[in-house]
């Protein structure tokens, strides 16, 4: 599994720097932005083939990155992932309340099934949303998301974000910029 080095992180401090003097007080803390790009990291094929270009992740609170993923719940493949929650696909405790050491706060942690479906459908794991009203029990759903991410991993095909920050919030709110446009969409910007 691959991880950040010092010179990665430093990059990722400035991208973050840049933009939370676009977004201003929306922003996420530095915090998350590392602890994602560590979950992404863990995932990381060894040749990338492929790149997966999502929006970004969810945002990620200060309390939810204080949250902690208890391992011992994980399939044994995935045990060694950042033990950080953020609202992740990468994060196997995105979606799944009982693997974290606490609750979110204010924030539900629904997951994002349709990212798996289509994680699933990418991987040839099966397009089936790995809800839990489609498979009940945790067991066979984390082994299913496990199973995707390391076909995924096994075909080169890794998910990025186009921003560092987090341009969507839980509910469909979008994290607004000083001009009152929502973030993605700043004119005269890339």
């Amino acid at each position: 599994m691959a991880q950040l080095d010092s010179a990665m992180r430093d990059r990722i401090r400035e991208a973050h720097a840049a933009g939370a003097r676009l977004i201003r007080d929306k922003s996420e803390p530095v915090d998350v932005a590392l602890a994602v790009e560590e979950h992404r990291w863990h995932w990381m094929p060894h040749k990338v083939k492929l790149v997966l270009l999502a929006e970004s992740h969810v945002y990620t609170t200060r309390d939810d990155v204080a949250l902690s993923i208890n391992a011992s719940s994980l399939p044994q493949a995935a045990r060694s992932a950042p033990a950080q929650f953020v609202r992740l696909v990468y994060c196997l405790a995105y979606g799944e309340r009982s693997l974290l050491s606490g609750a979110p706060v204010g924030l539900k942690n629904h997951g994002t099934p349709q990212f798996w479906r289509l994680l699933g459908c990418v991987a040839g794991t099966d397009g089936i949303r790995p809800t839990v009203k489609a498979w009940r029990q945790i067991g066979p759903r984390l082994r299913w998301k496990v199973g995707t991410l390391l076909a995924l991993q096994a075909r080169g095909i890794w998910l990025m974000d186009a921003s560092v920050h987090a341009l969507y919030k839980p509910g469909g709110e979008r994290v607004p910029t000083p001009e009152g446009t929502p973030a993605g969409r700043v004119p005269g910007r890339v």
